[in-house]
């Protein structure tokens, strides 16, 4: 389910399913997916009368194998706190529940500070992983302003926007992106490679693929299981990244910057 859905076939206009609580919806009213690469028919439907509204897909019309609009499932009401920094968010990432890890395993001399978790106020709802910030910005549209500073856009690199990527792409991203392949550390490089494509469909225009470095071996070996069980899934990733031509590089520090969508 979504908050949000496309009125449009060609997915030029955007609905949020909070805005057609008050007005009378004819039953049969067809909206669409907003992924480009899914074809559902979708509906809107409400949990609690017309309090909790959220689109659904058809059973006649069910969404794509591995869409990320269908694997929003019980993360709609994710909520983002107005104060939101993406690069806040990022360190609390890489620094999530261990040291980063470098050298082959051994911990780094100098780890960054560990962030400062208050369990006594913890909303089960908020924004605290990778996966959920990202069905967060899939849940609204490019241009929603989440706060004075920042936009969904500056945050994704999905379907939606990688045709804005003519030139570069920099900053701390996320990506909805597939698995290639992978290199082991050689007499060239000391480190592991990741290949990832962006952006996932094969008829995409764009097309970028995503160079990603990690140090630490032990690491390496978290991600290689975690790609043996899903190579096949789309692929949520964030780093923070800068691209030359048809190339973004980055590093993966901490195993939660790479979510699976299921």
């Amino acid at each position: 389910m979504s908050s949000y859905a496309c009125k449009d076939s060609d997915r030029k206009e955007f609905v949020y399913a909070s805005e057609l609580k008050e007005i009378n919806i004819a039953k049969d009213k067809t909206y669409y997916c907003p992924n480009k690469d899914c074809n559902a028919s979708l509906t809107l439907r409400s949990r609690n009368g017309l309090k909790n509204p959220y689109f659904a897909a058809l059973p006649t019309h069910p969404h794509v194998a591995g869409c990320y609009v269908k694997a929003i499932g019980n993360n709609n009401d994710i909520q983002i706190d107005k104060n939101f920094s993406i690069d806040d968010f990022y360190e609390s990432v890489i620094n999530n529940s261990q040291r980063q890890e470098h050298n082959h395993g051994e911990p780094s001399h100098d780890p960054r500070p560990e962030p400062i978790q208050d369990d006594t106020n913890r909303n089960d709802m908020g924004l605290n992983t990778v996966s959920k910030l990202f069905y967060f910005c899939e849940q609204h549209e490019l241009n929603f302003q989440i706060n004075d500073e920042i936009k969904v856009n500056d945050i994704i690199c999905d379907s939606r926007n990688n045709r804005l990527f003519t030139k570069f792409v920099k900053g701390k991203k996320i990506f909805l992106c597939n698995f290639s392949n992978k290199t082991d550390p050689n007499d060239k490089y000391n480190h592991h490679t990741y290949f990832f494509n962006y952006p996932t469909g094969e008829d995409a225009d764009n097309k970028y693929t995503l160079i990603i470095k990690v140090t630490s071996s032990e690491l390496a070996k978290k991600i290689d299981r975690k790609l043996e069980k899903y190579r096949n899934n789309s692929m949520v990733l964030m780093i923070d990244c800068n691209s030359k031509n048809k190339y973004i590089f980055g590093e993966i520090f901490n195993i939660k910057q790479l979510a699976i969508i299921k």
